[in-house]
């Protein structure tokens, strides 16, 4: 990822897609408010004893987890367990199921469901899961964050907040197109809507 001054030194229209950088024109969905769909998905189902994992304090993955804290708190619920751990650089790291089974082994698990930063992070989540004995979601539901392929390939196939990136994608196309035609300067913010895709994992 670039810097601010990076970018401006192109000279060119530039849009940022599922981020916002100050300066710049922007589309993307609201975190936080993905974070409470994900919450309100768990409630709806009737899970009392609700967790996350993933980071907690930076980028986009602090902005998921307090939407998610908030609603639930909100509705009277407190995080059973918070299974913290930072972004992994690749998804072939596998610092996140480590740390699952290490925090379970440790501090046992109190929750019946888990909200997990993204998609890559609820493969590793539950593979931890059935490792330690767990059956997802008879035992522990899991939801992720992106509707990416694996959410919809992964055994079970997982429950996840979708972002709308065809329409994202399209959105960030206009906002060039028209910032090249009329020579427009003005930053433009775009949020678009989310939903929670539901499968078997919840």
């Amino acid at each position: 990822t670039h810097s601010y001054s990076y970018y401006k030194q192109l000279d060119i229209p530039v849009v940022t897609i599922t981020k916002k950088m100050q300066g710049f024109s922007s589309v993307s969905i609201s975190h936080y408010d993905g974070g409470k769909k994900i919450a309100q998905h768990f409630l709806d189902l009737g899970y009392q004893n609700i967790g996350y994992v993933g980071p907690t304090k930076t980028s986009t993955s602090a902005i998921k987890f307090a939407g998610f804290r908030d609603y639930l708190k909100k509705n009277g619920l407190e995080l059973s367990d918070i299974i913290e751990n930072v972004a992994p650089e690749t998804i072939e790291n596998i610092t996140v199921y480590d740390t699952v089974i290490e925090y379970i082994s440790k501090n046992g698990l109190n929750s019946d469901a888990l909200f997990a930063n993204d998609d890559a992070t609820a493969c590793d989540t539950i593979k931890a899961l059935c490792e330690l004995g767990y059956r997802v979601p008879q035992d522990v539901a899991v939801a992720g964050f992106d509707n990416s392929l694996i959410s919809k390939k992964m055994n079970p196939s997982i429950s996840s907040l979708s972002q709308p990136l065809i329409e994202m994608g399209k959105k960030a196309v206009d906002i060039l197109i028209e910032s090249i035609n009329s020579d427009n300067t003005k930053i433009e913010e775009c949020e678009l809507d989310t939903r929670v895709i539901s499968r078997e994992s919840t």
